[in-house]
């Protein structure tokens, strides 16, 4: 098995696991099925997500970041007032 490139990563990755009681089985399976639709042509039907738009993707995401005075990122606990805020303030998020 690999090592994880920084065990304080995994360490957080275990808190979140506890804190919404998920298992790492339920990880595992998770990042197996998403592996699986990624694969396809048009992941979810999106177009955008199609591995030859990948690139420009990133490219056009690296831009708006880079740009940005100030960038926002949600996590699973935010609020929608919280984002709406975010959205308020012209944040990248």
């Amino acid at each position: 098995m690999l090592k994880p490139v920084d065990e304080a990563l995994v360490n957080l990755q275990d808190r979140v696991r506890q804190d919404f009681a998920w298992s790492e089985a339920g990880d595992i399976e998770s990042a197996n099925a998403m592996s699986r639709i990624l694969a396809e042509s048009k992941p979810f039907g999106v177009e955008q997500w199609a591995v030859e738009n990948i690139k420009p993707n990133l490219e056009a995401l690296k831009k708006r970041l880079t740009e940005a005075e100030i960038v926002v990122l949600v996590g699973a606990a935010a609020t929608e007032e919280q984002v709406e805020f975010a959205v308020n303030q012209n944040c990248a998020i």
